[in-house]
C-alpha cells in the first residue's frame, strides 16, 4: 500500500506553474548555489545516449539540465500522473533539442517496455514514490546505460516537520510515531539509496549535495507558498482525520516557524540532497519473454529452428519447410477534415503514447482490407462513419512498443454521425491544421503535412 495515493500526489502537483515557481524559490534560497543537475550529469558520456526515460518528469526540471549535452534529436520519454505537465514537458524537450513524448501514466508502464532499451533513466526527486520499481528500471536500461537518481535526505525540512505533530495534536489529530511525510523520505533517501540500488546494479557512485534553505524573516511568506503547495503531503494525517482543520494546522506550523525567525531574523531548513549514478544493471525483473519468432511451427507443430534464407536468419521448420517471415505490422489511419479546415484527432487512452494526440488509427485485421480497417477505426474511436477514402501516405515507422510498423493513411471524403470518443480513445476533438498539438507519432504529422500540401 503506497504511503500517498495518486490523489494526494495530484493535489500537491496539479499546477505546473506553481511547481515551477516553487522550484525557482528553492534555487533562490539555497545556500549551495551549484546546480545539482550539473553534479548529476557532468560525468556521463552523452555520445552514446539516444533514448532517455524520465520518471515522474513533471514540467521537465531534470531534462532542462541536459541542455547543450544531448545529441540532436535524442528520444526522450517522460511520464507523470499530471496531464497539466504535458505541454511544458514537451516544450522543455524541444528547448534542449530532444524528440519528446509525454505519457500520462505511472511506473506500472515500465512493465510494458522492452528490455535493454534506454541509454539513460532519470528519477529526479521522485524515486521515493516508487522504490519497488528498481527491478523494472534495471530491466529497461541498456547494459552500458546509466540510471541517475536525485533524492533527498531523510531529514529534509526537519526544522519545519518537527512542529507538525504538536500542532496537529492540539487540533485533536491522532499522531503516529512517524509522520507519513517522514516515512516517504525514508523510502528512498541519501542514507539508504546505495543499499536499495545494490541488488539491481553492479556499479553505483554517490555524490553528496549539502544544502540549506535560508529565509529572512520577511521572506517567509514565500516559504508558506511552498508548504501550501504540499499540504496534502505534509499534513496527510490531518486530511484523513479532520480535513476542515488543515488550514489551521498549516497556520499553526507557520506561526511557530515565524516565531523562530523573529528571534534570529532568519530561519534555515535542511535541504541536503544527493545523486546516485548506477550502471551495469543486473536484470532481475520477472517478465515473460515474448518473441515474434515462435518456438513451434504453426503448420505442423514441429520445433522451429534458425536458418539463413534470402540473406537473413529466419525461423524455419525442418519437418514441413514452413518459413517464419517477420513483417511490419499494418496500421491504418484516417484523416477527417471539416469545412473549417480543422482535422479530427483522438487522445490516446492506452500505451504507447497514452495521453497524446494522434489520427484515429489501429491495426488491420488479417482478413480486412486496409482502407476498410481505416474506416472501422474511425467508427470505433470517434463514432463517425466515413464515406469514401483517398490514399494519402504509406510510410514505415519503428515503435519500441510494437516494433516495425507500416502506416497507411487515408483521407475520407465525408462523415456522418455524432462525434463521441470511444474504444481506446479518451477524447476526440477537431484542431486547426495551423495549430495542431504535438503528435504522438511522427508518421501522422508527415501524413498531415502531405494532406495540407494537397489542399
Amino acid at each position: 500500500m503506497p504511503i500517498f495515493s495518486d490523489n494526494d500526489i495530484e493535489f500537491s502537483y496539479y499546477d505546473s506553474d506553481v511547481h515551477r515557481r516553487i522550484q525557482q524559490l528553492i534555487a533562490d534560497h539555497s545556500t549551495n548555489k551549484q546546480d545539482i543537475r550539473t553534479a548529476a550529469f557532468s560525468d556521463l558520456d552523452f555520445s552514446k545516449i539516444h533514448h532517455i526515460l524520465d520518471l515522474g518528469c513533471a514540467f521537465g526540471y531534470s531534462i532542462l539540465g541536459l541542455k547543450d549535452r544531448l545529441q540532436p534529436g535524442t528520444h526522450i520519454v517522460g511520464f507523470d500522473l499530471q496531464e497539466s505537465y504535458q505541454q511544458p514537458y514537451l516544450d522543455a524537450c524541444r528547448k534542449i533539442g530532444g524528440r519528446g513524448e509525454f505519457h500520462i501514466s505511472d511506473v506500472a508502464e515500465l512493465a510494458t517496455y522492452p528490455d535493454n532499451f534506454f541509454d539513460l533513466v532519470i528519477a529526479s526527486f521522485s524515486m521515493y514514490f516508487f522504490p519497488g520499481s528498481l527491478a523494472h528500471i534495471a530491466g529497461v536500461l541498456k547494459d552500458d546505460g546509466y540510471f541517475v537518481t536525485i533524492t533527498h535526505s531523510e531529514d529534509l525540512l526537519r526544522e519545519l516537520i518537527e512542529y507538525i505533530p504538536e500542532v496537529m495534536a492540539d487540533m485533536g489529530v491522532k499522531i503516529p510515531e512517524i509522520l507519513c511525510i517522514q516515512r516517504l523520505f525514508q523510502e528512498f533517501s541519501c542514507e539508504n539509496g546505495q543499499q536499495l540500488l545494490a541488488p539491481f546494479f553492479a556499479e553505483i557512485s554517490h555524490k553528496k549535495f549539502d544544502n540549506r534553505l535560508r529565509f529572512a524573516e520577511g521572506d517567509l511568506g514565500k516559504f508558506t507558498d511552498y508548504v501550501e503547495m504540499k499540504k496534502h503531503m505534509f499534513f496527510k494525517e490531518a486530511y484523513e482525520e479532520c480535513p476542515d482543520n488543515v488550514t489551521s494546522v498549516l497556520e499553526g506550523v507557520m506561526e511557530a516557524v515565524i516565531a523562530q525567525a523573529a528571534q534570529k531574523g532568519w530561519v534555515e531548513f535542511n535541504k541536503n540532497d544527493c545523486v546516485f549514478i548506477s550502471s551495469k544493471p543486473i536484470h532481475r525483473r520477472k517478465k515473460s519473454h515474448y518473441s515474434k519468432v515462435p518456438n513451434y511451427c504453426s503448420s505442423c507443430g514441429s520445433r522451429i529452428s534458425a536458418k539463413k534464407i534470402d540473406g537473413r536468419n529466419r525461423g524455419f521448420c525442418n519437418d514441413c519447410g514452413y518459413i517464419v517471415y517477420e513483417n511490419p505490422l499494418p496500421v491504418a489511419a484516417v484523416i477527417v477534415c471539416n469545412d473549417k479546415n480543422e482535422v479530427l484527432l483522438v487522445r490516446r487512452g492506452n500505451h504507447p503514447m497514452r495521453g497524446m494526440w494522434c489520427l484515429p488509427c489501429g491495426f488491420a485485421e488479417n482478413d480486412e482490407e486496409i482502407d476498410r480497417a481505416a474506416l472501422r477505426e474511425l467508427r470505433e474511436e470517434t463514432g463517425l462513419e466515413g464515406v469514401g477514402s483517398t490514399l494519402v501516405d504509406v510510410s514505415s515507422s519503428h515503435n519500441y512498443f510494437y516494433g516495425n510498423l507500416l502506416m497507411v493513411t487515408y483521407a475520407v471524403d465525408s462523415v456522418k454521425g455524432t462525434l463521441q470518443a470511444g474504444d481506446d480513445a479518451m477524447d476526440a476533438h477537431f484542431f486547426s491544421l495551423e495549430d495542431l498539438p504535438v503528435m504522438a507519432f511522427t508518421v501522422h504529422q508527415r501524413a498531415l503535412n502531405i494532406y495540407a500540401g494537397r489542399r
